[in-house]
C-alpha cells in the first residue's frame, strides 16, 4: 500500500500505515501531493500543489475473494502549473518511455505472482521465470 500511495503523496506516515492496515480500515488526512503526482496521465501540466483531504481504505481481510476492497477519496484540491516549455529532446523522452515500460511491466508481474500465490495457496515456492525477469536477462 505505502508503494502505491507514495508514488502520489509525499511524507506517509508508515508506522500508523502498518498498524491501521492490519485492522482492514486505512483513513490517511492531509495528503500532500507529489509534484510528479499526474506524470503518467502524459497532460502538459504539473502539480504545483496539491491535497488530498482525506483518503479512506476498507480492506475485508477475510471475504478479499468476495468482496471489494473500497478506496473513497474526498476534498481533493489541486493547484497546477503548465509544464516548462523545454526543447524536445528525444533522447530523454526515449528513456521516460522506457522507464514507464519498466514500471507497467513490474507491475503486471507483481500482480501476475499475486495472483498465482492466491491460486496455490500458501506454502508454494514458485520459480522467478516471469516476463519481467527475461527482458532483463535478454
Amino acid at each position: 500500500l505505502d508503494s502505491y500511495i507514495g508514488q502520489y503523496c509525499k511524507d506517509l506516515n508508515r508506522n500508523q500505515l502498518n498498524v491501521s492496515i492490519f485492522k482492514g480500515d486505512v483513513v490517511l488526512e492531509n495528503l500532500e501531493l507529489k509534484s510528479t503526482a499526474l506524470e503518467n496521465l502524459n497532460l502538459p501540466v504539473v502539480v504545483h500543489r496539491g491535497v488530498i483531504g482525506k483518503l479512506k481504505l476498507t480492506i475485508p481481510w477475510s471475504k478479499l475473494q468476495s468482496k471489494p476492497v473500497v478506496c473513497d477519496v474526498c476534498d481533493v484540491v489541486l493547484l497546477l502549473k503548465p509544464c516548462k516549455a523545454e526543447a524536445w529532446d528525444e533522447t530523454e523522452e526515449q528513456r521516460l518511455h522506457s522507464e514507464w515500460k519498466q514500471r507497467k511491466l513490474l507491475d503486471f508481474e507483481k500482480e501476475r505472482e499475486r495472483r498465482a500465490q492466491m491460486q496455490e495457496g500458501p506454502g508454494h515456492e514458485k520459480k522467478k521465470d516471469g516476463l519481467l525477469s527475461k527482458v532483463q536477462s535478454a
